[in-house]
């Protein structure tokens, strides 16, 4: 907050960035009184939140726990015609994941889907340990599995992570042939590309 008088007294006002990196620093810290207060400010202010802003609450919140908060801010967004990106989408995977909520997780994933949302390491790791823990729901967790593997380029999956998740439906299921297929396609293309391998 200090930061914010010491540009004022130099005649710098805040842009976005530097809103939402306060709003980070709080939502860090757990601090949810502090993030919002910091949004409300930057309002007042004239600056208008962006994406990374509501991405860094949505952050705070899937480590309080707090899926219904998350879950106002997306609607919120949505509502709003906000274009969401995978950290917003991501983080309440994530939270949901951590909750047991699968089923609210493979709903995230189909929106992720329907909306095109790229998806990067992270939440591409996330939705694969997702995947190995909705062998009760076989169609929903291999399709997560092969649309992980069509999304995500080679050198950025973990493959440890890719092949635990694998596992975890080849143990109940029995491994499907096109996820062996893909799955020895991902390995050909990681070690050709310097990705990481198994």
């Amino acid at each position: 907050e200090g930061v914010l008088v010491e540009m004022k007294g130099v005649g710098v006002e805040p842009n976005p960035a530097t809103w939402t990196s306060m709003v980070d620093f709080h939502g860090k810290r757990n601090d949810e009184r502090a993030a919002l207060g910091v949004v409300q400010r930057m309002k007042d202010a004239g600056s208008n939140p962006t994406i990374s802003t509501f991405n860094s609450l949505l952050s705070m919140y899937a480590r309080l726990g707090n899926l219904e908060k998350a879950l106002r801010i997306r609607d919120s967004l949505s509502k709003g015609g906000w274009a969401m990106d995978a950290h917003t989408y991501g983080s309440i995977l994530v939270l949901r994941k951590e909750l047991g909520d699968i089923d609210g997780a493979l709903e995230d994933w189909r929106m992720m889907r329907e909306a095109g949302v790229q998806l990067d390491a992270f939440v591409a790791s996330k939705l694969l340990q997702v995947s190995s823990r909705a062998h009760q729901r076989l169609p929903a967790a291999v399709d997560v599995l092969l649309g992980v593997l069509d999304a995500v380029p080679p050198q950025g999956i973990n493959g440890h992570v890719m092949c635990a998740a694998a596992r975890g439906l080849v143990k109940h299921i029995g491994e499907p042939a096109e996820v062996r297929r893909r799955l020895e396609l991902l390995l050909l293309k990681s070690r050709a590309g310097g990705g990481v391998g198994v």
